[in-house]
């Protein structure tokens, strides 16, 4: 499996269009068109890493390396996306999240995790 391919299924899956997921992950749709067409054989980490995130799936499972549970299965039933699901403040965090080094998202993580349960 190939990362156009899985990306055409992930679109067909979710019923988008390439404008669509462009917007949500705030991209160009000729850049998405690429990727999808096969054009683009081997786009940059950074360049899909927000098409994986918003589909909730890792790098390896958008690039054909690992399976996507449901995703080419008979009868696999049509589910939102992680990131239609989020409010504009939450995408705003995630954007500040990618721009943190990994010591620092993992302190974050630690306060938030805090602050979670103090608020139940």
């Amino acid at each position: 499996m190939k990362l156009h391919e899985v990306l055409a299924g992930l679109l067909d899956k979710h019923g988008l269009s390439d404008n669509q997921l462009a917007e949500a992950v705030d991209m160009s749709q000729s850049t998405i068109t690429r990727i999808r067409n096969g054009i683009s054989v081997d786009p940059r980490n950074g360049t899909v890493q927000p098409i994986a995130d918003y589909f909730g799936v890792s790098l390896a499972q958008l690039r054909g390396e690992q399976p996507i549970p449901g995703l080419f299965e008979a009868g696999a039933k049509a589910e939102q996306p992680i990131g239609a699901t989020l409010t504009p403040e939450e995408i705003d965090w995630v954007k500040m999240g990618r721009q943190l080094s990994p010591k620092h998202r993992e302190v974050l993580r630690e306060l938030m995790t805090v602050y979670a349960k103090m608020d139940r």
